[in-house]
Order: C-alpha cells, then sequence, then structure tokens
C-alpha cells in the first residue's frame, strides 16, 4: 500500500514537473519493443481504455526505410520546422539534427546549386539513398474505435499530434505492417 502511494506521488509530480516546463505532450511508451506489431497493438488499445483522453489519442509505431538522402515524408514549411520539436524528440527524448542545420544560408545555397548542377550533367544517375526512420501515427478519437486520422512522417520532423496522448509501440519492420500482397500484415 505504501509503495503505491509513493509511486502516485512520484508520478504526479514528475506530471507537475513536466507541466511546469510547457511540455504537455503525453508519450506512454510499450515496455518490450521485441513482441510482434499485434500484441503491441493490442497492449496500446488496453492501455488507451485505462485512462480518460477527453479528445482521444494516438498509437503510433516506425519503420525503418531506404530513402533519398534529401527526401523527407511527412510535412515541414520552413526553416522554423527545424526549430520545432521533431517526433525523435518527443518519442526518445533526444534531438537529431539534419544535416543542413549546420550550414550557413551561403553553404546552403552553394549545396543545393551543386545538386541540381548534378542532377542536370547525370539525369539518370539515382541519388543517394540512406535508412531513415519512418513513423505511422493513427488517431483515434474517444468516441469511435475507428481510426479518425493518419500521419506518416520521418522521425526528424516535427509532428503536431494536437497534444492528444501518443501510445508509442516502439520500431518494426516492414513485414508486420504488410504483407507481399500490399494488405496488412499483423495488424487485422
Amino acid at each position: 500500500m505504501i509503495n503505491r502511494i509513493k509511486n502516485s506521488l512520484l508520478s504526479f509530480l514528475i506530471l507537475l514537473l513536466i507541466q511546469t516546463q510547457g511540455f504537455t505532450q503525453t508519450i506512454i511508451k510499450h515496455p518490450n519493443s521485441t513482441q510482434n506489431l499485434n500484441e503491441r497493438w493490442k497492449w496500446a488499445e488496453k492501455k488507451s481504455k485505462e485512462s480518460e483522453h477527453q479528445n482521444g489519442f494516438w498509437i503510433g509505431y516506425s519503420i525503418n526505410r531506404l530513402m533519398g538522402e534529401n527526401s523527407y515524408t511527412g510535412s515541414f514549411n520552413s526553416d522554423r520546422s527545424w526549430k520545432e520539436k521533431s517526433l525523435a524528440e518527443i518519442v526518445y527524448g533526444k534531438r537529431i539534427k539534419p544535416l543542413e542545420e549546420n550550414l550557413t544560408d551561403d553553404q546552403k545555397v552553394r549545396k543545393a546549386a551543386k545538386r541540381v548542377l548534378e542532377e542536370l550533367e547525370n539525369p539518370n544517375k539515382p541519388g543517394k539513398k540512406i535508412l531513415k526512420e519512418v513513423a505511422f501515427l493513427f488517431r483515434f478519437d474517444k468516441s469511435s474505435k475507428d481510426i479518425s486520422e493518419v500521419k506518416i512522417s520521418n522521425l526528424l520532423l516535427p509532428v503536431d499530434l494536437d497534444n492528444v496522448p501518443l501510445i508509442w509501440i516502439g520500431k518494426t519492420n516492414d513485414a508486420e505492417t504488410i504483407d507481399k500482397n500490399g494488405t496488412k500484415g499483423s495488424l487485422h
């Protein structure tokens, strides 16, 4: 009983500290990312029912995807996006700086011009590909069991979650998300 009270008090104090720091995004993380995605999804659904989320909740996970070095999935509209918290910062608590961030404006322009000239000189040359972590985010309204919104984004980009709690079930592989016939894998 005393341990339960201590844990409740500690949770309250941590929540209070987070709110006083101006960070209101709630993240609930799955404790075992080695479970299959279907089991983690069921856990997230159960977690969503344990507490009252007045405005609904998100369930999210990620995969590694081979992408063009200068390509992104998601949305951002200006340099100010790089100054906002990225999804990686929200989920993992660490800042991942884009390669471009450390360059001066002059260096950014030169790099972009060089890239365009190389593409013009070698139009059939494939661009450099690197692994990037991409998140799949599914929003559920409290009043419905149906998905009300889906967002797909590189973790490097900021994502507006409307201060609705995110239940993060971790990283998985492509096969668990989509099978070879293009239908859902484990998430039936």
